[in-house]
């Protein structure tokens, strides 16, 4: 995405869609910078910290696809019960 507004849009569409076997509402958010960076003017992140799906069902490669729609992904990984979705430009 080349502007924040993007992202903004991306997150509004994306949070509480249904995804996977049991249609579960993912939460969709920008994931939160450390207490550190919040004292520094830094920029938005570019990764979406995303939860709320059936871990047990789901594999990276299903979040890549359902998040692909909305621009090219440079990463995703699933930790836990939770993603990391990371898009190249905010």
């Amino acid at each position: 995405m080349r502007y924040k507004e993007d992202g903004d849009d991306a997150i509004k569409r994306l949070d509480r869609s249904e995804y996977g076997h049991k249609r579960r509402l993912l939460r969709v958010e920008w994931a939160q910078h450390k207490e550190s960076d919040l004292k520094r003017d830094t920029r938005p992140s570019k990764t979406l910290f995303v939860v709320n799906f059936d871990v047990r069902r789901t594999n990276e490669r299903d979040v890549e696809r359902h998040f692909a729609k909305d621009g090219k992904l440079t990463r995703v990984q699933i930790k836990k019960n939770y993603a990391f979705v990371q898009f190249p430009d905010v």
